[in-house]
């Protein structure tokens, strides 16, 4: 057994042949159109299965006490069952079951028994949580962990065991959600889900921030140009006062700079090396604005993450009644 359910089996099992006068009428919602002999069917194989759980074979039971339940549907049998289940740590079922054996109240069973089974769906409250799932739309489809939750639009209550859970929503022409929920034993949560289309996902940042990146980069890139432009008509007038002032005399180092040469061609330098990193960081900066501008039109779904720290708590069966 797991360390979810200490179960310490009593063995004083809901039997057959006591005192069920008061809940064996035949126009009780749990005997009506069931015949004496599917009632006798019923408790032989309740005693077949309630003997096997004094060796606590709970594996071995469950399937007496479901035939049992299939010729007579009685919550005293039921209550059986479910002490099986919580043998087996099949906690879901159990409480599944419980509620079912509990359906009519205290009249099937005796008080005892009744207090019994009380007791039982107080305890393994606190090893369930229920998550309430909600969705407006046709045609979506909710599953938790793998499994159909939800066809939705609709509600339900959905028990699942402590722990971490994958809920998703998925339909034809809208983009799949999917959310991990961590939760805890006896809580109860609501999920709502309403999966968006293409048209209205969410973006990664607002529409402006990258097309900004790509006119920051542009503007760079305008100004490389103006400063390339400058460079080569510096250029042009660099070569062309060269060639008038030291054709005939020749240019020693202090001509080149009494005649203004020296200045013309640092600044040429200078412009060009500034339009140089501007076309390269201007280009750049409107590459990766465009890739922004690509990534932002793609859809984005946040997961939502609900994080509770699981705990457990133990419960004791004690298997007691008559019917």
């Amino acid at each position: 057994m797991s360390r979810r359910l200490l179960i310490g089996l009593v063995i004083a099992l809901v039997g057959a042949d006591a005192n069920v006068a008061h809940a064996d009428a035949a126009d009780s919602p749990w005997s009506r159109g069931v015949t004496e002999d599917q009632k006798r069917a019923a408790k032989q194989l309740l005693e077949q299965g309630n003997q096997l759980m004094l060796v606590s074979k709970f594996k071995e039971a469950v399937p007496i006490y479901e035939r049992a339940l299939a010729s007579w549907d009685h919550p005293a049998i039921r209550f059986n069952l479910v002490k099986a289940l919580i043998g087996l740590d099949k906690v879901l079922e159990a409480a599944d079951n419980l509620d079912k054996a509990l359906a009519y109240g205290a009249a099937p069973l005796e008080d005892q028994v009744y207090n019994e089974a009380l007791n039982y769906q107080r305890l393994l409250k606190n090893q369930i949580a229920t998550i309430e799932l909600r969705c407006d739309q046709a045609g979506v489809l909710l599953t938790l962990d793998g499994k159909q939750a939800l066809a939705c639009p609709g509600a339900r209550d959905v028990r699942t065991l402590p722990g971490r859970h994958v809920l998703v929503g998925t339909a034809p022409g809208l983009l799949t959600e999917s959310r991990d929920l961590t939760v805890l034993g006896g809580s109860r949560s609501t999920e709502s889900v309403h999966l968006l289309g293409f048209a209205e996902s969410p973006r990664r940042w607002a529409v402006w921030k990258p097309w900004l990146v790509v006119g920051v980069g542009a503007g760079i890139v305008a100004t490389g140009v103006v400063f390339n432009v400058v460079a080569r008509s510096n250029r042009d007038d660099l070569h062309a006062r060269t060639e008038a002032g030291c054709s005939v005399r020749g240019c020693d180092p202090a001509r080149y700079e009494e005649l203004g040469l020296r200045a013309l061609e640092d600044r040429v330098t200078a412009y060009n090396t500034i339009s140089l990193v501007a076309l390269g960081v201007g280009g750049a900066a409107v590459i990766a604005g465009g890739v922004l501008v690509a990534l932002n039109r793609a859809p984005v779904l946040e997961a939502r993450r609900v994080a509770v720290q699981p705990t457990t708590t133990s419960i004791t069966v004690t298997v007691g009644g008559t019917f």
